[in-house]
Order: structure tokens, then C-alpha cells, then sequence
């Protein structure tokens, strides 16, 4: 498939993961970890990180580097 036919399908999947993240961002608190360089992890970022790296999976089995994904670096 051509770069050009997975954009409309990637913009979906980046909107929905937008959605998921701020959903998270109506609660009362934000509970997060830091990671080892001090910044924070928070759960809407994990659940963005899946959401997101499982869809462009899915959609044309593409491979995904990300901040998130210790492998991605290896």
C-alpha cells in the first residue's frame, strides 16, 4: 500500500489516540511515574503509546520506534 492511501488511516488513528489521552486529562489528578531522565510517564501516555503502535500494526504492519519502546533503541 502507498504512503498516500495510509494517511487518511493514520490521521484516524492519531485523532482516536488524541481522544484516548484527554479523557485522561478530565480527572481530578494525573497519577505518573518518572522515567530514568526525570521526566514523567503518565497512563494516558502508555495507553496512547499501545493504542497507537497496535493500529499502525494492524493497519499495514508497519514498524514503530517510540520514545516508549525500549526495543525501538536496541
Amino acid at each position: 500500500m502507498s504512503l498516500a492511501k495510509l494517511i487518511p488511516s493514520v490521521l484516524d488513528i492519531a485523532l482516536e489516540a488524541g481522544e484516548k489521552i484527554l479523557a485522561h486529562y478530565t480527572k481530578p489528578s494525573i497519577d505518573f511515574e518518572l522515567k530514568d531522565d526525570s521526566s514523567p510517564l503518565t497512563q494516558a501516555d502508555l495507553l496512547s503509546h499501545h493504542f497507537i503502535t497496535t493500529s499502525l500494526t494492524r493497519l499495514n504492519n508497519l514498524a514503530v520506534s517510540s520514545e516508549e519502546n525500549p526495543l525501538a533503541y536496541e
